[in-house]
């Protein structure tokens, strides 16, 4: 049973008499007593810690997918170094490299971005039909998720496609 009390005065006074008044009225009965806004804030932590944890693994997911984009983006540049070194020798310019690489990177995270909206709204209606009515699509948020990925794989990207870009031709052309 609980019961529940509002007053004027400053509650952790209130509390004493309270506490006293049940005590003598039943005392086999065990008395907690505690303020509204003791009860709220103990709410609170429980959503504030499960907040915190669920950021925690975001942000971990990101940062591997940073790192995968950023090691598979400097693998494919140092297979490619001789063939980013005769276009640099044929006239291309570093810039155009430079474009070609992030444009490529940018294509595949554009494709993931593809597939996992896809994959979403369809989980989505999945779980809409076995666990009843949830709230609806959220474009904006969808939106805000893929420039964030496009972000990220634009930074995990850029210091390869740079290196690409950097690329000295006689020294690559000397090497092969």
């Amino acid at each position: 049973m609980q019961i529940v009390a509002r007053t004027r005065v400053a509650p952790a006074a209130m509390l004493d008499t309270l506490t006293r008044r049940l005590k003598a009225t039943n005392p086999e009965i065990a008395v907690n007593a505690t303020t509204m806004r003791e009860n709220i804030g103990e709410t609170q932590r429980i959503d504030d810690f499960r907040t915190l944890l669920f950021s925690s693994f975001a942000a971990v997911s990101i940062l591997l997918a940073a790192v995968g984009m950023y090691g598979v983006t400097s693998y494919t540049v140092a297979q490619r170094r001789f063939e980013f070194g005769l276009r640099i020798a044929l006239g291309a310019d570093r810039p155009q490299v430079l474009r070609m690489v992030l444009g490529k990177a940018l294509l595949l995270a554009g494709v993931g971005i593809g597939i996992g909206a896809g994959l979403s709204l369809a989980m989505t209606r999945v779980l809409n039909h076995s666990l009843g009515t949830l709230p609806g699509v959220d474009a904006a948020a969808y939106g805000l998720a893929a420039l964030a990925v496009l972000g990220v794989a634009l930074l995990a990207t850029f210091v390869p496609a740079r290196a690409a870009a950097n690329v000295d031709p006689m020294t690559v052309l000397r090497s092969e």
